[in-house]
């Protein structure tokens, strides 16, 4: 089974980056999901660091990622759901919206199989990771290990 895999925008903005994790979907490896607040941060960050002047480019984009894979998108109402499960796992309220997208993956059973969702984030510190682990999200940087359901952490 393909490992569910939430990017934060900062995994997303960045070219390489975003055509690997699209690359290993295509792989069977992962499985991309985001929320349209997610690719709407990826398409205002180029444009807030100045690689893009205007907003025109990254909202195509946008909009090729949502057309191309429409089952990646966690609308918005199942995302705000989940912010009360992750409250307290989440450090920086900007982030609120991407660790309530990787826990909506796990309460809306998008997956027949008991599962552990990875948000890969250039910014861990922004999240408590053992309190978002007791909600089944694990958060790691992208190059870390794949996420390892709580019952088979015990043969790894």
């Amino acid at each position: 089974m393909s490992i569910p895999v939430v990017a934060d925008a900062d995994k997303l903005f960045g070219a390489a980056t975003r055509g690997l994790l699209l690359h290993l979907d295509v792989a069977k490896v992962i499985h991309p999901h985001w929320s349209p607040l997610i690719l709407d941060e990826m398409s205002r960050a180029p444009v807030k660091t100045g690689r893009k002047p205007d907003i025109a480019s990254p909202h195509v984009l946008e909009a090729v990622m949502a057309r191309g894979y429409p089952m990646a998108d966690i609308d918005l109402v199942t995302v705000q759901a989940q912010f009360r499960a992750i409250f307290a796992g989440t450090r920086s309220a900007e982030d609120m919206h991407v660790s309530a997208c990787a826990r909506a993956v796990v309460a809306e059973a998008f997956y027949s199989a008991p599962l552990v969702v990875a948000l890969v984030t250039k910014n861990l510190s922004d999240y408590d990771l053992a309190k978002l682990q007791a909600v089944d999200v694990r958060v790691s940087h992208l190059d870390a290990a794949p996420p390892v359901h709580p019952r088979d952490s015990s043969t790894s």
